[in-house]
């Protein structure tokens, strides 16, 4: 994750919040203002009506949505053409994240580095939890081969009591 502060926007002052709000708000608002005219035109609201004819009529509104069409198309084209740059190239879209030290994880969750480093290569692992959400134990798989999933049993169908999928 990179430090932009867009990423991060517990750091944005308010008034940089209230800024992008009313920002998002105002350009909503310009492009669903003709849409509401146009819709209270067509429904019958005369005061509606005398906006559209203002606005140049219906002639005016298929430049207008001829204009928006293409300016949609273009930038659809362009993110397409950026896209497929993207994967030509081979890079990845979303980067592995990089690897915290076991140190620094025993550390932040209070768990001892040697249970931890124990626990790095087993490919199944409990955690146990305290009433707070603290760690308070973790246990290894003492099986570090393939990770066994239950089978479903199938379920006859003049059982009377309810059968467990896992079996």
């Amino acid at each position: 994750m990179t430090t932009l502060i867009i990423n991060l926007p517990h750091l944005q002052s308010p008034r940089q919040r209230h800024g992008a709000l009313l920002l998002s708000l105002l350009c909503w608002g310009w492009f669903l203002m003709p849409l509401v005219i146009v819709g209270g035109w067509l429904m019958g609201f005369h005061v509606l009506a005398q906006e559209v004819v203002w606005l140049g009529g219906w002639r005016s509104l298929q430049d207008l949505f001829g204009i928006a069409t293409s300016m949609i198309a273009v930038l659809v084209g362009l993110w397409a053409f950026w896209t497929m740059g993207q994967i030509a190239r081979g890079a990845r879209l979303r980067d592995k994240p990089a690897l915290v030290p076991p140190g620094e994880v025993s550390q932040v969750f209070g768990v001892a580095a040697e249970v931890l480093t124990t626990a790095l290569p087993a490919r199944l692992v409990t955690v146990h939890f305290n009433a707070d959400g603290g760690i308070t134990g973790i246990t290894p798989d003492a099986d570090l081969g393939r990770v066994r999933r239950p089978r479903a049993r199938k379920v006859a169908a003049a059982d009377p009591e309810p059968v467990s999928a896992i079996g």
